[in-house]
């Protein structure tokens, strides 16, 4: 009878505590993962080149094919915890053309909160101060969030490039996205969407009677993968005027990663 009893006791204890501890399980929230953030997104390794290929378009008609882009990571000046500051090196081929090391050098400041160009290297070898800053990544990085500010930046006009100044926003428009490129498969990478228009009309070519100035408006979609940073991009260029439905000018261009090579490759 004795055991018996103490047997019922010892069940209702078990059988409290285990109550106890589901109680607590509820009441304890698992960590969510940690926002990725600009440092998650750019390559930072020094040595790594990453190749790609360039189409621009008038309407449906190629103006320049397979161009040939590099991007170089020429060297990781500052790397802490929270920050980096990385130099890289972009070089440009045409069809036919030999790549040659004339591309332009430049320093890149990124840490989890934002990343922008903080040099461009003179022909003198000395780095110049940018002061246009141009948010490519921002804050948290989580779908819907958009940043905005204004700079200078190039835009594409029949007879070549030029620069204006623009309002941009720039929106995280999908995360955790997979990628197929010529240069490999990506996942985890994020969608950006930008979205500017030139602050003033600038001067184009337009085939509208009389129409010599208009308002240019960029759109592109940027994939970014981690540890690897852009690696494809489809932009629309179109100069339109306010008095005007539809746009007089219309350029486009995609850019893709066809190859990467690892440091020491």
């Amino acid at each position: 009878m004795i055991n018996r009893t103490w047997r019922t006791r010892l069940l209702a204890i078990a059988l409290l505590n285990i109550i106890a501890l589901v109680r607590i399980a509820e009441g304890v929230e698992a960590p969510s993962p940690a926002s990725p953030n600009p440092l998650d997104f750019y390559p930072t390794s020094k040595g790594l080149s990453l190749e790609f290929e360039s189409t621009l378009l008038k309407g449906d008609r190629a103006i320049a094919e397979n161009t040939t882009y590099w991007t170089y990571v020429d060297d990781v000046l500052f790397e802490g915890e929270a920050a980096r500051l990385v130099e890289f090196v972009i070089e440009r081929r045409g069809p036919g053309e030999k790549l040659q090391r004339n591309g332009m050098e430049y320093l890149q400041k990124v840490d989890s909160e934002e990343s922008y160009t903080v040099a461009y290297r003179s022909p003198t070898g000395e780095y110049i101060p940018e002061d246009n800053k141009y948010l490519d990544l921002y804050g948290e990085l989580v779908e819907g969030a958009s940043w905005e500010f204004v700079c200078s930046m190039p835009f594409y006009e029949g007879s070549g490039n030029y620069r204006a100044d623009f309002a941009c926003r720039l929106s995280v428009e999908a995360t955790g996205v997979s990628v197929v490129t010529p240069g490999g498969e990506f996942s985890d990478c994020i969608l950006i969407l930008e979205q500017c228009r030139s602050l003033s009309p600038v001067s184009v070519d337009c085939p509208e009677p009389g129409l010599s100035e208009a308002l240019v408006y960029v759109e592109r979609k940027r994939y970014w993968a981690p540890a690897n940073g852009q690696i494809k991009e489809t932009s629309t260029e179109w100069y339109g005027h306010p008095r005007l439905s539809e746009s007089c000018v219309s350029y486009s261009y995609s850019t893709v990663l066809t190859k990467v090579v690892g440091p020491g490759e």
